[in-house]
């Protein structure tokens, strides 16, 4: 999907409102840059349901990285860094979404196996992993090209033009 469609008065919409309040200009920037990674990643690898799963190399800090940064810090004069952003920090916008109705947010625990050196399966601790949808996202949202590509059944492998 090259562009997602929203009304020119989204961010005056209670879900947006509510974020504003909740997460300040911080979370409305986050709850828009949240909205073009779904872009992004539309149909890549959720046949169009308008879903991203967390799970490596999609990982909480990942998405972390693509929406938000950590909060300025005068006493350091720090100003931007990524890779500062804590899962934590962006569990809580995640959550701020999910109240306000932006996204419907989902978690399921399953056991990893993951090999070892020696070449072994090894169980490690159970890990986390989050859905995210927006719900209505794949009809609501999608450009033109997409929506007629997708009415077409035309969803597998599709890559839009650059």
């Amino acid at each position: 999907m090259q562009w997602f469609k929203h009304k020119g008065t989204f961010r005056n919409s209670p879900a947006m409102r509510y974020v504003a309040e909740v997460a300040g200009d911080r979370g409305v920037a986050a709850a828009y840059r949240l909205y073009e990674v779904m872009t992004e990643r539309f149909g890549v690898d959720d046949d169009y349901s308008g879903s991203l799963m967390l799970s490596r190399p999609l990982t909480l800090r990942w998405l972390g990285r693509e929406i938000t940064t950590k909060p300025f810090d005068e006493d350091n004069a720090y100003y931007y860094d990524p890779t500062a952003v804590e899962d934590a920090d962006v569990l809580k916008l995640l959550a701020t979404f999910h109240d306000a109705g932006l996204i419907l947010l989902t978690s399921k625990v399953t056991p990893t196996v993951r090999t070892g050196e020696d070449g072994v399966e090894v169980g490690d601790k159970p890990e986390r992993f989050y859905t995210i949808t927006v719900p209505g996202f794949a009809t609501d949202c999608a450009d033109e090209y997409t929506a007629r590509r997708r009415a077409k059944g035309m969803t597998k492998g599709l890559n839009t033009p650059e």
